[in-house]
């Protein structure tokens, strides 16, 4: 799913993300990177889906590179990339229901995002994706009346009904509490397990990271 072959980041300052960084991740693993802040986590993981565009090296994701692709290409690689945030970036005075239609926006145009019209077969995926977080009844109240882990599974949700075949999450339980933790966590989990889709994950809870992981990746120092 998931190839890095020697990837290194400078940033402009001169300020070192990523190192000689060469490891395969493989379809349907739930991967979990941990580390200390500033160690890099971030960095490998927003370069996945090219957030964050690497200084040397090349990651090849779904069989494609995605630091080579351009326009349409890489348009299409970034459609099957699922990307849940640790302050879930939700539009918060929209309702979930059209936050979670937000992830098709890579399979219509721009007007019709904009204009609300999306067909019938988006509305189910979205409803149904809404069930897999055990929340299809907040489906028509705003984003912002919901508590954080609400929000957060909103955002797993998100991700489904983008029909992603790969998520990356970025701290995703860094603001939540502990029971709060392992319902989004048990919600990234069963979506691994049901759907097979691969999941990076990173976290700073070691002890999170051994529950949940079929396999642990440490940073340190932008290196592995």
């Amino acid at each position: 799913m998931i190839e890095f072959k020697n990837v290194s980041k400078v940033y402009p300052n001169g300020a070192r993300g990523l190192k000689n960084i060469n490891i395969k991740i493989e379809k349907g693993e739930f991967v979990v990177v941990v580390g200390l802040s500033g160690a890099g986590k971030s960095t490998l993981l927003r370069s996945i889906n090219r957030l964050h565009e690497v200084s040397n090296g090349e990651i090849i994701v779904g069989g494609k590179s995605i630091t080579k692709a351009q326009g349409t290409d890489l348009y299409r690689i970034r459609r099957d990339i699922g990307m849940i945030f640790q302050h879930f970036n939700l539009v918060k005075r929209s309702s979930v229901m059209r936050n979670v239609l937000s992830g098709r926006a890579g399979y219509h145009s721009t007007w019709k995002m904009v204009l609300g019209l999306f067909p019938k077969k988006d509305k189910e995926l979205a409803i149904q994706a809404l069930k897999r977080v055990n929340m299809p009844e907040k489906a028509y109240i705003r984003a912002d009346q919901l508590s954080g882990g609400q929000q957060q599974r909103v955002s797993i949700a998100r991700a489904l009904a983008q029909e992603a075949k790969l998520i990356l999450a970025d701290e995703p339980v860094a603001s939540l509490d502990p029971l709060t933790t392992k319902q989004v966590m048990d919600d990234l989990q069963r979506v691994n397990q049901e759907l097979g889709i691969t999941m990076v994950v990173n976290l700073h809870f070691i002890d999170v990271a051994r529950k949940y992981a079929t396999r642990i990746i440490g940073l340190r120092r932008s290196r592995f």
